[in-house]
């Protein structure tokens, strides 16, 4: 793989991801003039090396309003067994296993959750419970501590062995 800057981004890179624009097809729920096809392979992952190596997946970018969400939360809740995908039919099923909503085809499901912000909304939260918005008070927080180490690192008396034969040599000319 040949990448814009070098040689060196092959080693010096934390993740390489490789993008390319998919070709839409007919039964894809958006049209050429909509938005655009990208696939996606992660080439090297060090961010998480246990997690997400080599994978690769697919999303739509819509014109004018960005990365389409409601394609990506359906894939998830599938891959969770939220939802099912049985041909053209989508079934997204409760605690108990019933099925709670159904549609015919991905345009439908995704107009639907357009329609209806509430229920994508209570839909997204049952895919994914583990992902959470930090609070302020979290944020607050994480500044904070970040300042303190940083104050820390400054004003420590216990600096590297370099630095002090430095500061002696410089008090010696003096």
């Amino acid at each position: 793989m040949v990448v814009a800057g070098g040689h060196a981004i092959k080693y010096w890179s934390s993740l390489t991801l490789d993008l390319r624009k998919r070709s839409i097809s007919d039964s894809d729920p958006i049209g050429k003039e909509d938005g655009v096809k990208i696939g996606v392979k992660v080439l090297k992952n060090h961010c998480t090396p246990n997690k997400f190596a080599y994978v690769k997946f697919v999303y739509y970018a819509i014109f004018g309003e960005g990365i389409e969400q409601y394609l990506s939360t359906l894939d998830k809740a599938c891959r969770q067994g939220i939802a099912e995908c049985k041909g053209a039919w989508i079934y997204w099923y409760d605690n108990d296993g019933n099925v709670k909503e159904k549609w015919n085809g991905k345009m439908s499901y995704r107009n639907y959750m357009i329609e209806n912000p509430e229920i994508f909304k209570s839909f997204t939260e049952a895919v994914s419970p583990e992902i959470k918005a930090m609070s302020g008070e979290e944020i607050e927080d994480i500044k904070q501590l970040e300042k303190t180490v940083e104050d820390k690192m400054l004003y420590d008396d216990s600096m590297p062995l370099k630095n002090k034969k430095k500061e002696s040599k410089e008090n010696t000319v003096a």
